[in-house]
């Protein structure tokens, strides 16, 4: 994952490097849209819920970012309910 509030490994950073490795499927994997993950949270307005992050899947990777986030998901913003989730 990548915190995309971390300057240093963010996902900008990050899937620049992650693109150079070689997947079965990388054309499929890279020409998907982003995926919005909710997360389960008691003080979101929107049912419930809030964005837990963004991500993309397949049989053999995956790649998840994390709004708000630094190098450290928990620390930043105290993101503990999307730590959890994903995790």
């Amino acid at each position: 994952y990548a915190g995309e509030m971390d300057i240093l490994t963010g996902p900008a950073t990050l899937e620049e490097g992650v693109r150079g490795i070689t997947l079965p499927d990388y054309e499929e994997f890279w020409s998907q849209a982003r995926k919005i993950y909710f997360v389960k949270n008691n003080t979101a307005s929107y049912d419930g819920y809030t964005t837990g992050g963004y991500y993309r899947t397949s049989e053999y990777f995956s790649w998840l970012t994390v709004p708000k986030a630094g190098h450290f998901v928990p620390n930043w913003t105290n993101n503990y309910e999307v730590s959890y989730q994903f995790f």
